[in-house]
């Protein structure tokens, strides 16, 4: 959502409904000549000329070299990139990643900021302050866009607030606000899982899926259930827990609920490492990337294991669901072997997974998913309507002293 202070007016008239269909094409094929982006959007040409002339009047799009073939040049048109970007923040367990990642998803610059504290304002003071120091050092004469902001847990998107972000001891925390007051710019937040989806949207594997499953492992666990292109977020935005989803194994910790059968405290990384420590497999201060990269024995064994416990939870809403795709992220989903033990789990608990044929891939982000993840909550309302969220970011603000004398 948008902070109060930078609310982006809504697509109110058909030349911005146009002009958003021209941009979401090139942001997909372009760059492209301007009857192809008729052929494939169905607009006339007249239409698709209009909208783009708008579009290169205020920077959204620009013009290519000509190209010399038979007949007059064709002159390719694709979304302006250069010197604009979107401030990526997600939060996670033990550290906070901070992006400057440009309008088509391609990250600039990333940073990895430990948690000086888990207190929410010295969190969020901290993680602003490295996000003016990366835009005055990479991107000064930049305009920026946004900031996507994106944590694990319970988060309420039309209020802007952490409802419940357990490993951080989190509650009712209005993230949004506490953001855009120190960066004083639009704020687009929701659940990391989300973004994930709607990055792979945008960019990735499920460009040309209307419904998928997206699944992320992480030291946390999430779910985003994406139909006809729309995530499904529940009310106040607490879809998407699959914690407490069952498997056969048995962890040695007692879940909150009581149960000792709970996905989370056997297939997150913080389990898994945990459980390698017990086992006497590694030692205190374990990684994952140290477990995945290990040719142990013991340690692939156990990541195998976890995998396929991790493949019969996702088996549950394989069934439910019935997806046509399923995209897994996460350190433990890189590994070689991966998608084996997963699958041998998914086809044992699922009726009729295995029988679907169904595709499962990696996401394709690799180490850096949360960074595009969390810039995709802004790009998703840019691409939206680029004319009316441009126009609201540029109009003149009035000082809250000056708005009160009459």
């Amino acid at each position: 959502m948008f902070a109060e202070s930078a609310v982006v007016g809504s697509v109110g008239d058909i030349g911005r409904v146009n002009a958003a269909t021209v941009v979401r094409s090139l942001l997909r094929d372009g760059p492209i000549a301007r009857t192809e982006v008729a052929e494939r959007t169905g607009l006339t040409r007249a239409t698709v000329t209009r909208a783009t002339a708008k579009l290169i009047d205020m920077g959204i799009v620009v013009e290519g070299e000509p190209i010399r073939s038979f007949g007059r040049p064709m002159i390719p048109i694709d979304v302006r990139a250069e010197d604009r970007v979107v401030v990526s923040i997600h939060v996670g367990v033990t550290l906070t990643r901070i992006g400057l990642v440009d309008v088509r998803g391609r990250i600039l610059q990333e940073r990895k900021r430990l948690h000086v504290t888990t207190e929410p304002a010295g969190l969020v003071d901290d993680v602003c302050q490295v996000a003016r120091e990366m835009l005055a050092e990479h991107a000064p004469d930049a305009e920026v866009i946004g900031v996507g902001a994106s944590i694990g847990g319970w988060v309420d998107t039309e209020s802007g607030v952490v409802v419940r972000y357990t490993p951080l001891g989190w509650s009712d925390v209005p993230l949004v606000t506490m953001i855009a007051e120190r960066l004083h710019l639009p704020v687009l937040f929701d659940h990391m899982v989300r973004g994930m989806a709607l990055s792979e949207m945008m960019f990735g594997s499920a460009r040309d899926v209307g419904d998928f499953l997206q699944i992320y492992v992480g030291d946390v666990l999430g779910a985003a259930s994406v139909d006809a292109g729309i995530i499904r977020r529940g009310p106040r935005g607490a879809a998407g827990s699959i914690d407490h989803l069952p498997v056969s194994g048995e962890s040695t910790r007692t879940c909150s609920c009581g149960r000792r059968h709970c996905a989370q405290w056997l297939v997150t990384d913080r389990a898994v490492r945990d459980d390698a420590v017990a086992l006497g497999l590694a030692g205190a201060g374990v990684t994952m990337d140290d477990l995945v990269a290990s040719d142990d024995d013991g340690v692939l064994g156990l990541l195998d294991e976890r995998a396929r416990l991790l493949g019969e939870a996702v088996g549950l809403l394989i069934d439910f669901e019935n997806p046509s795709l399923l995209l897994l992220a996460g350190p433990q989903t890189r590994r070689p072997g991966f998608l084996e033990a997963f699958r041998s789990g998914l086809s044992v608990r699922s009726d009729h997974g295995g029988d679907l044929d169904l595709p499962v891939r990696i996401a394709g982000f690799g180490d850096s998913t949360p960074t595009p993840a969390s810039a995709a909550l802004c790009l998703d309302a840019y691409y939206r309507d680029p004319i009316g969220y441009l126009t609201a970011l540029r109009a003149p603000t009035v000082p809250p002293q000056e708005a009160s004398t009459g």
